[in-house]
């Protein structure tokens, strides 16, 4: 039975190390898209802002918000695409570490059962 405990015990620090890296595979796609998501925001408050103001525009003011507003859609369709190039990845990455994870919950719970049972187990 030790050497089953042993194989399994082995089998669960590999799973750590695949799930470490999975993990942090997975934590770098989220601060990407995290941080798209949160510029993206901005630049769509930014120009709710542009529009949205109580005194009336001139026309130079007018024209300087045109010119803004043109800038910012155009950031935001750059950011948009960007995000969706990232979701599928995010989205594996995710799964990936969740699966991880489960085989390494798995494999400790099963490592640390046959390290019980070796040693209920009388030796003869």
């Amino acid at each position: 039975m030790s050497k089953e405990s042993d194989n399994l015990a082995k089998l669960a620090r590999l799973a750590q190390i695949r799930s470490d890296l999975e993990l942090k595979r997975f934590a770098a796609f989220r601060a990407h898209v995290t941080a798209v998501t949160t510029e993206l925001q901005a630049h769509r408050d930014t120009l709710s802002d542009l529009y949205n103001r109580a005194e009336s525009f001139s026309l130079e003011g007018a024209r300087l918000a045109n010119l803004d507003s043109g800038r910012l859609a155009q950031k935001i369709n750059q950011l948009e695409t960007e995000l969706a190039r990232l979701t599928p990845g995010f989205d594996q990455a995710r799964h990936r570490a969740v699966q991880e994870f489960g085989r390494l919950q798995v494999l400790g719970s099963l490592s640390d059962s046959a390290l019980q049972a070796g040693k209920k187990s009388p030796t003869i």
